[in-house]
């Protein structure tokens, strides 16, 4: 292999440096210790990205030991599953999947998830409304489709917490979320291949953080909105059921300072440029200095002949 090939694999981009793993978990909604009302319509699930679906059917054992029977229906590439006889007590719900392996095998993924369920509640009359916070981060890690998985800006921000209605307090764990910034959804990620259960935010349920990004990078940020002033509502639903809940729109406004701040160290670390995979970028760096020295040793050999 010439020295020049050597040279351009070293320096050549990772094709997979921002590939997201075989696969990754995936969500059921209750999570883990979650507590639900008996009359909850439906659980859903949202299996592993990489499963080529379910090996099997899931289950959902009481504390007895009871089995209790599960309808599935698909909707929007997830899974509602609309359990039968639900009582006040614990469950253990058991999601198997196939999940294709790095190196070609198929893994069997059986996950189990334990909630609890309460009495039965009616609907919430309202969502409730929402607190809204206005900051600044030096530093925000936000995804993009750049070249690399994230990107590290300054931020204008906006917190939003919604400050659940009464009536809705005990459905928090089971309501499915969707952010609306002047009437349309609106979604941001730590990292391109982040995931986050089916009507969570990045920042949690019932919850959001909404930013403009400041600077010269701040137009590869995905999500960053304008400066200026905007709406943000909240809407929430139940898997399998029709209801939908939204809280009044609240106004805002994103402004960056005048002057940025300068970070104490400006210097990328290794991780944020080596892109999305689990550990470092691949030995390019150890291939350059086993070329150079190579290139070195031909240049002293060609002086050592004249």
């Amino acid at each position: 292999m010439s020295l020049m090939t050597l040279l351009w694999i070293a320096l050549a981009p990772d094709a997979g440096a921002c590939s997201p793993s075989p696969c990754s978990g995936g969500f059921v909604v209750p999570g883990e210790g979650a507590t639900v009302p008996a009359n909850l319509p439906a659980l859903l699930w949202s299996p592993r990205r990489g499963s080529s679906g379910p090996d099997g059917e899931p289950t959902l054992t009481a504390e007895a030991g009871a089995a209790l029977p599960l309808t599935l229906e698909r909707a929007d590439g997830l899974l509602v599953l609309r359990a039968e006889g639900l009582a006040p007590g614990g469950y253990t719900l058991n999601t198997p999947a196939h999940c294709p392996h790095v190196y070609g095998e198929r893994d069997r993924d059986h996950t189990l998830r334990r909630f609890t369920v309460g009495p039965a509640a009616p609907l919430p009359d309202a969502l409730g409304s929402l607190r809204a916070t206005p900051g600044f981060q030096p530093v925000l890690e936000v995804s993009t489709g750049g070249g690399s998985c994230s990107l590290e800006v300054p931020a204008a921000t906006i917190e939003v917490v919604l400050e659940p209605d009464p009536s809705a307090m005990p459905w928090m764990e089971a309501l499915l979320f969707t952010t609306l910034v002047d009437g349309e959804p609106w979604f941001s990620a730590h990292d391109l291949n982040a995931e986050y259960a089916p009507g969570a935010s990045w920042t949690g349920r019932g919850r959001d953080l909404l930013f403009t990004a400041c600077g010269e990078q701040g137009q590869w940020a995905d999500g960053s909105l304008p400066p200026g002033a905007h709406e943000v509502q909240l809407q929430a639903r139940l898997a399998g059921h029709d209801a939908a809940w939204s809280t009044p729109k609240r106004r805002f406004e994103l402004r960056c300072p005048d002057k940025l701040p300068v970070p104490a160290d400006e210097t990328p670390s290794r991780e944020r440029w080596a892109g999305c995979g689990s550990g470092p970028a691949r030995g390019g760096g150890v291939l350059v200095l086993v070329v150079m020295a190579a290139l070195g040793r031909r240049r002293r050999g060609g002086t050592a002949q004249r």
